[in-house]
């Protein structure tokens, strides 16, 4: 914005400041005036009204007056600038003389030499957007003497694209991606100061290594992740691929190979002057997939592969044919929503259902499923191995929460487990809650003999660990062996949201608590909305792991 305030001393003579429609300044003394030019209708110049938003690195004319009789049309003085503090912080002026006609339309057929200053925007970066420049207009005759305000923002700059480059294997067998912002209109950018994150556009997977029953969750979409890109536009790592423990989890249930893919929009947001996320490059794929030896990373079609854990190459076995729905059916009851799963963990399906409607966090812990009654084969063709067991599961109807609201989710999750409950099948369940999460944890389990006995959750195992500095995906990684050894109760991690977990720092440590209190600390220090899926695989006598992210109610975003 331009703003014009008269400084300097007059006699007796009156003067008028006028400031016509197109804001173009105009004062007049006696005899004299000081105008200013016309301009052309594209010409960039501030305007009395708002910011002006003016080109980056672009030498630009703020404004331009001279001094000329009004009488006889005679010019007076070009006049001079000068600047006055604070000094403008992101560029420089500088000045000059320009010829031309007046823009308040007096004297038309006479041409003037008018002083000018102008602005231009040197920095290299989006540390800022928006500059001040203060200048003193004075005439030689001293009649006129006037101080200006300028006020200029130029656009944000984002990144037109990014290269990945390949960058090896991190220890839990993700493959390691560094990436470079790069813009088109400004190879000399500073991208430090600014953020990108990862957005799911849809068109994901599938995942051909997951089956119902698997105690792997299902991947197919990214799982959120934020980075800080250096002066240079580095940031890194994006990590893509799959744990190194659900690979050998898949090989042992005969899956192997398989993949997975999923798309990702990368999105910046220029962290210190707006907090809009901007898409920037085209969509990625991402994916990963491995075989009997050899695992491999894909983003945006490069690829790399490494030999890891090989195992004896064996025939891929297909999913079992149990027609479980892939869907769960939604019921109307008397005005009242219902919904029925037919799954081999039905308390888990119902959580997931109901955590849909209000967003609250519902975290779940399988029991020990011992009975063989209770199994059944995750995949066909396995013939008696072991490995290939997970639990039968069966039909559960359950009534919806009436609303998002914190008490009819709770009510809903305690009305679902005690229906369960009820036909003292392979479990039973208790529900608590803290101020963060709903926990619904086994109470009883079927032994060998079917008969339903007391069990302790794994989670209620108490761990100590140090607090010090590491990444939440390291510290998840000490929970889960600190609760394998205490317990002696192998567990290990299943799915989790890698690249929101590396790039977390915490210092959490923990002193005989309970694991599901560790656990909470790291949760509730993300920024993801997360809860887990503890589940007990029958087969390799094993529980994994798997932080899931809660999406947010319907209608919510």
């Amino acid at each position: 914005m331009q703003g014009l305030k008269y400084v300097g001393v007059l006699s007796a003579v009156a003067w008028a400041l006028l400031l016509p429609a197109n804001a173009r300044d105009t004062a007049t003394v006696g005899q004299n005036a000081i105008g200013t030019m016309a301009v052309a209708p594209s010409d960039t110049a501030p305007t009395a009204d708002a910011e002006t938003a003016i080109k980056r690195y672009v030498r630009t004319k703020l404004a331009a007056y001279t001094e000329y009789n009004t009488v006889t049309c005679k010019p007076v003085s070009d006049g001079a600038w000068t600047l006055d503090n604070p000094k403008p912080k992101w560029g420089k002026t500088s000045y000059g003389t320009i010829t031309g006609k007046l823009g308040n339309g007096d004297c038309p057929s006479h041409i003037y030499t008018f002083a000018a200053i102008y602005y231009t925007w040197e920095t290299h970066s989006d540390e800022a957007i928006k500059d001040a420049i203060d200048a003193t207009y004075k005439t030689p005759d001293g009649q006129f003497n006037y101080e200006f305000n300028f006020s200029v923002k130029v656009p944000v700059v984002y990144p037109s694209s990014e290269t990945s480059d390949a960058a090896g294997w991190d220890g839990d067998g993700l493959g390691l991606w560094r990436q470079t912002l790069h813009s088109a209109s400004d190879p000399k950018f500073d991208w430090s100061l600014n953020t990108v994150q990862e957005h799911d556009p849809g068109g994901d997977g599938p995942d051909t290594c997951w089956c119902k029953g698997s105690s792997i969750a299902v991947f197919d979409k990214i799982t959120g992740g934020t980075w800080y890109p250096n002066e240079k536009g580095e940031w890194e790592y994006d990590h893509v691929g799959w744990f190194t423990t659900s690979a050998e989890y898949y090989r042992r249930k005969r899956r192997a190979p398989c993949r997975t893919t999923f798309q990702q929009q990368m999105q910046f947001q220029a962290t210190n002057v707006e907090k809009a996320w901007v898409d920037y490059g085209s969509v990625n794929v991402l994916g990963g997939s491995f075989d009997d030896s050899t695992m491999t990373s894909n983003r945006a079609g490069q690829s790399q592969s490494i030999t890891r854990d090989p195992v004896k190459p064996a025939r891929r076995l297909a999913c079992s044919k149990i027609a479980w729905p892939s869907e769960p059916a939604i019921l109307t009851s008397a005005g009242a929503s219902r919904a029925q799963v037919d799954d081999p963990r039905p308390v888990a399906a119902a959580i997931e259902e109901i955590e849909k409607v209000s967003g609250v966090p519902i975290t779940y812990e399988d029991p020990p499923f011992l009975n063989q009654g209770d199994l059944t084969a995750m995949v066909n063709g396995a013939g008696n191995d072991p490995a290939a067991l997970m639990p039968k599961g069966g039909v559960l109807t359950f009534d919806l929460p009436a609303n998002a609201s914190v008490g009819a989710e709770i009510a809903a999750v305690e009305n679902m487990v005690k229906s369960y409950n009820a036909r003292r099948g392979a479990a039973t369940f208790e529900v608590s809650q803290d101020d963060r999460f709903i926990h619904v944890m086994p109470k009883e389990a079927g032994g060998p003999a079917r008969r339903l006995a007391p069990v302790t959750p794994v989670l209620d195992t108490r761990i100590t660990l140090p607090a010090k500095p590491r990444s939440g995906a390291a510290l998840l990684d000490e929970i889960v062996k600190a609760v394998s050894a205490a317990s002696r109760q192998p567990v290990e991690i299943g799915m989790a949201p890698a690249n929101a977990l590396f790039s977390q720092q915490i210092a959490i440590g923990a002193n005989n608590e309970a694991a599901r209190d560790v656990l909470e600390k790291v949760i509730v220090a993300n920024d993801l909305t997360l809860s887990w899926r503890l589940l007990y695989d029958p087969g390799l006598e094993t529980y994994y792991l798997n932080l899931v992210i809660v999406p947010p109610p319907a209608g919510k975003s």
